[in-house]
């Protein structure tokens, strides 16, 4: 579908992070799974960066993050399966940055 943007936070943060769908999706289809990958673009071998819960409601899907490296740079997929079968693929940038 898209790349969301970038979004920020401090390693030691644990934050929550929404994909809205509702712009996307024909009324009467919803969200019945959800799923999210992380991996770090500035460093491949780092894995600091910990996905906890993803879950979702009917026109979104919300993942929890926290940690990171400071200075690195994480991609974060989220996917989502809707009743209707459709597959949906988002993408964000973390960038963590101790202040």
């Amino acid at each position: 579908m898209a790349i969301l943007g970038k979004q920020r936070k401090q390693p030691g943060e644990t934050w929550d992070y929404d994909v809205n769908y509702s712009d996307d999706m024909p009324v009467g289809d919803r969200v019945i799974a959800a799923s999210a990958s992380v991996a770090c673009i500035t460093d491949p071998t780092n894995t600091a960066l910990i996905k906890g819960a993803v879950t979702s409601t009917d026109l979104s899907s919300k993942v929890w993050l926290a940690g990171g490296t400071d200075k690195h740079d994480y991609k974060v997929t989220v996917f989502a399966t809707t009743e209707g079968g459709r597959q949906l693929e988002d993408e964000f940038i973390l960038k963590i940055k101790e202040d």
